[in-house]
């Protein structure tokens, strides 16, 4: 089971970590705020660019910021070979912390490892590029965007991803 996106990461991280009462989730499915909202009791607001409905924050009022299997995408073409993008992940991260509500907060982020050689590209099974890196190998990006907006950076390796205190 793929519990990095979707329904399913919010059932995986709400096992051990407290989401909402109010969450933004950034990349996320609006089709599924309605369930998520039913089964966990979570006001989930979705902040989508690929979707133009949902492409508008005006609000930094969130207990919560959730990323799922977002990073993994973030990806660019540099000389016909695809590379992880850092510089689209600083604008992605930087985008969750200044979502929270400004005296604290928690970002969840979880990513997808796809086959784990590092070796970013597209295969046919998916639609969109994937970087393929462990899930450890973004540490050194979030953990230079993290000190630069004074938040702490949480490993936590039971959940493929991230945990980023806003304080």
């Amino acid at each position: 089971m793929d519990d990095t996106e979707g329904l399913n990461a919010f059932l995986e991280v709400s096992k051990s970590y407290y989401i909402g009462p109010k969450n933004l989730d950034i990349g996320g499915d609006p089709f599924l705020n309605r369930l998520i909202c039913d089964v966990l009791d979570i006001s989930n607001v979705v902040y989508n660019p690929l979707i133009p409905k949902y492409n508008v924050l005006s609000d930094r009022k969130y207990h919560t910021v959730t990323s799922f299997s977002v990073l993994n995408i973030l990806v660019k073409k540099v000389g016909g070979q695809y590379v992880f993008d850092k510089k689209a992940a600083r604008c992605h991260i930087e985008l969750c912390i200044w979502s929270l509500i400004p005296y604290g907060g928690r970002i969840y982020i979880k990513v997808f490892e796809g086959d784990r050689r590092g070796v970013c590209g597209k295969t046919p099974q998916y639609i969109y590029a994937q970087t393929n890196m462990n899930w450890l190998q973004y540490q050194p990006v979030l953990a230079e965007i993290c000190e630069e907006n004074g938040c702490e950076l949480y490993v936590e390796h039971v959940m493929r991803g991230y945990v980023i205190r806003n304080s």
